[in-house]
């Protein structure tokens, strides 16, 4: 199995216990929302959405209503605004939005987490106050993006758990769903690895590249295990991950996902990014296969690579069909 063509390094996070800050569970409740209406079908039906690389709001109305899905994924970075003209305009002529919340715009560099958590609290009442009329059409709100990228992320992880913390007791007094930023798929294969048996760690070992100790791979298990551990005591709804099938797909999906749930004592799933690397409408219909049934949205990546296996490869009409399903 070839290494990733995109490194996907750890954080240089503070794991010590020294470090730590206490995440008290919020005591929350969330009221009736049209995010039930897809919770419900949770694992046993998977809605499907679609994210689109430099599209537009018309290109990627055109390829939604083609696969007849509604759910598209947007973000907002709190630190600059609290509603996005973007995103009404999608809700405006009826489509639903997983509202990315993220607080910093990393298209120029990975960002720190932000640390003054009334001030996140102080954005984070603004945006779901004014959403609120329209959460119907918001089923679901993640924050941050792969907290575990650091070419997304810098400083403390705590910071990140004190901030998602922060930003689900807000959404929840709102009555919205909320999921954590999602692990890469690099990060969760390589600590899968860890959780296996011997056989099942060897077989593992020849479908994923997982690396070794000179990619930090210690440090990336300690750090996954402190996530996990501390993320048990913040009551979001849904856990996120990401995938992407570089070389093919082995259908390993669901088992390091139980595994990955196991350890933050989480029971419902979303995959809020998933794609493929090469131009294989096959492998696309077995990535869309390998999740359904597994998480309550999958949202599909269309992306701008040239299927060299470097990055996400663009969406076809052919594999727009798939996600009809």
């Amino acid at each position: 199995m070839n290494a990733p063509k995109v490194s996907y390094l750890l954080l240089a996070l503070c794991i010590a216990a020294s470090c730590k800050k206490e995440t008290q569970p919020l005591k929350t409740e969330t009221s009736g929302t049209a995010a039930e209406l897809y919770s419900s079908q949770a694992v046993l039906q998977t809605t499907h959405g679609l994210l689109v690389a430099k599209g537009g709001f018309d290109a990627t109305a055109e390829q939604l209503d083609y696969a007849d899905i509604k759910l598209t994924r947007l973000n907002i970075f709190l630190s600059e605004k609290t509603k996005s003209g973007v995103i009404d305009k999608y809700l405006k002529n009826g489509y639903h939005v997983q509202v990315n919340l993220n607080w910093a715009n990393v298209a120029f560099g990975p960002q720190p987490f932000p640390t003054n958590i009334e001030n996140v609290k102080k954005r984070a009442e603004e945006f779901f106050k004014y959403y609120a009329p329209q959460k119907d059409q918001i089923p679901v709100v993640v924050v941050e993006n792969e907290w575990d990228n650091i070419l997304y992320h810098k400083g403390s992880i705590d910071h990140y758990l004190n901030e998602l913390a922060a930003i689900t007791e807000v959404g929840h007094k709102y009555g919205f769903k909320i999921a954590d930023a999602g692990i890469t798929s690099t990060g969760l294969r390589r600590w899968a690895y860890t959780q296996f048996s011997e056989e099942e760690a060897a077989e593992w070992f020849e479908q994923y590249w997982v690396g070794g100790k000179l990619d930090n791979f210690n440090l990336l298990i300690k750090t996954v295990n402190y996530y996990t551990a501390s993320i048990r005591n913040i009551p979001i709804d849904y856990l996120n991950v990401h995938w992407y099938n570089i070389d093919g797909c082995f259908d390993g999906f669901d088992k390091c996902t139980e595994a990955y749930k196991k350890a933050a004592n989480k029971t419902s799933l979303i995959c809020n990014e998933f794609g493929i690397k090469l131009n294989s409408e096959e492998l696309f219909d077995a990535t869309v296969n390998e999740l359904s049934g597994k998480v309550a949205y999958a949202i599909a990546y269309s992306g701008t690579g040239t299927g060299d296996g470097k990055s996400a490869v663009r969406i076809t009409e052919r594999m727009l069909e798939g996600l009809r399903k």
